[in-house]
């Protein structure tokens, strides 16, 4: 009779030697649908708090519509409306800020993603294909069949995706410095454990059990990671030493960034061939003096 060999999964390391600090544990996303009438009213309402303040760091105010729902997006938040019910998905640091109140408001959580991030004491570019490797042999030791895949990028770092990304538990680790473009921290890292239907709504119960205290997160976490075979570098019981969010980048940022790298060298090149006047008229733009009378004029 044969026998199935249980493996233990080593504690995970990035490289040697190599020192850490848990800076960040939250919410990154959050999808929950409110279907009895009270919940409905209390949820549209709490949307659109979360978009107004999204739109006005900045955000573009869209429409949006996705599975018969019909409402707007803006930023990292998005809400719609259908007959039987209303829909609203929060990311970033607007889940962070809205996922509990969301729960509160007696809706019920269909996605649910839950992240730890860390801070490394140095550049371990290696850390997701160290995973990757580690993960590998044990799947093939044990003749797992669990997916996994490892994206590569000189540019924007590696990334580790453990599952599918149907399934109802689907990993991430990934390199968030290159991942963003620097934007965070040098040497971020980031666990994210993105969570489905029952394993959504089991994880939410826990935190609501807790309070949504950032050490139930991190142990939710941790343990999904290590069921997959990989228990990460950082521990459940961890102290995580806070670093705030980086300022989100809103869309009117981005939209001057965009007029600064790409219109404005196009402007410099057409000015060797046509005036200033007719490129300004080309774009829009008024073109002559204003005479100061018209500016106080009513009309």
């Amino acid at each position: 009779m044969s026998r199935k060999r249980l493996y233990i999964a080593p504690r995970h390391r990035t490289s040697a030697e190599v020192r850490h600090r848990v800076v960040q544990v939250g919410v990154d996303y959050l999808t929950a649908v409110a279907l009895d009438e009270h919940a409905q009213h209390l949820l549209a309402d709490l949307a659109d708090l979360v978009i107004d303040d999204q739109h006005d760091v900045g955000n573009e105010l869209r429409a949006w519509a996705w599975r018969g729902y019909v409402g707007s997006v803006c930023g990292d938040a998005a809400y719609g409306r259908r007959e039987d019910s209303v829909i609203v998905r929060v990311a970033g640091e607007a889940a962070e800020m809205w996922a509990q109140g969301m729960i509160a408001a007696g809706a019920r959580p269909s996605r649910i993603d839950l992240a730890v991030t860390i801070q490394a004491d140095r550049d371990v570019p290696d850390a997701a294909r160290r995973a990757y490797d580690e993960l590998r042999a044990a799947y093939s030791d044990t003749r797992c069949r669990r997916s996994l895949s490892l994206i590569q990028s000189a540019e924007s770092g590696d990334t580790l995706y453990i599952g599918r990304r149907t399934s109802p538990v689907f990993l991430r680790v990934y390199d968030k410095w290159r991942e963003t473009g620097y934007t965070w921290p040098p040497n971020t890292w980031r666990y994210e454990a993105e969570l489905k239907g029952t394993a959504a709504r089991n994880a939410v119960a826990q935190l609501c059990e807790h309070g949504w205290s950032r050490s139930s997160i991190q142990t939710l976490a941790w343990h999904a990671f290590s069921r997959a075979g990989l228990n990460p570098i950082w521990t459940p019981s961890e102290d995580i030493d806070w670093r705030p969010y980086p300022r989100p980048v809103p869309d009117a940022e981005r939209t001057l960034g965009w007029l600064r790298t790409t219109v404005a060298p196009a402007i410099d090149h057409l000015q060797s061939h046509y005036p200033l006047d007719a490129i300004l008229e080309a774009l829009g733009v008024a073109v002559g003096d204003v005479d100061d009378a018209e500016l106080d004029s009513p009309t």
